[in-house]
Order: C-alpha cells, then structure tokens, then sequence
C-alpha cells in the first residue's frame, strides 16, 4: 500500500504582501491629506481589515484547489489519501526520520 503525506502551509506571497503595504501606505497618506478637510476620513483605514480578509480568503481557496489537484494525482497514480482517521494504519518512517517524527533527533 502507498500513501501520500503531504502538509500545505500558505502564506501571502510577495505580490498579496506588497499590494497590502501599497494599500496601506495610500490609505494612511489620503487621511493625512485630507484629514484637516474631513475629520472622519480616519474611518477609511477600516478597509484594511476587510482587505487582509479578501486576501485570506484568497489564500485558502487556492490552497483548497490545490489540495484537490494532489488528490486527483494521487489517484492517477494509485495512492492511498489516508484521510484523518488513518495516521495510525501508515507505515513506519525509516530510520531518522522516524527519529525526527517522535521529536528526538532534536537534540
């Protein structure tokens, strides 16, 4: 029996991270601007969470997407998906790495 073990871990990428900063920098520079014309307009940097928010959701369905594409690939090449209940069924890690696992290669 093969199986796949795979861990996906997103992060922004340097475009999302750097669009934020220009958004951010732009927002703070409008306020400053015209903050003494407005005095609310300080209320505009809210739209800095709901940006992190479209990002984050950006994030997660591309990770979701490609999570399916190694399903799909997995099963094109007669891969076992353990799923979350079958961790204990898997075959032991070989040697070191099996060390690294139980966390006492560590030292």
């Amino acid at each position: 029996m093969k199986v796949l073990r795979c861990r996906l871990q997103s992060l922004w990428s340097l475009l999302a991270g750097l669009a934020f900063g220009a958004v951010s920098g732009c927002l703070l520079i409008l306020c400053l601007w015209l903050t003494r014309r407005w005095p609310w307009i300080w209320l505009i940097l809210l739209l800095l969470p709901l940006f992190a928010v479209l990002l984050e959701r950006e994030k997660r369905t591309l990770q979701r997407i490609l999570s399916a594409l190694l399903s799909e690939v997995a099963q094109d090449l007669g891969l076992v998906n353990p799923g979350k209940g079958a961790t204990e069924e898997a075959p032991p890690l070989p040697g070191r790495a099996a060390e690294l696992r139980n966390g006492r290669g560590r030292e």
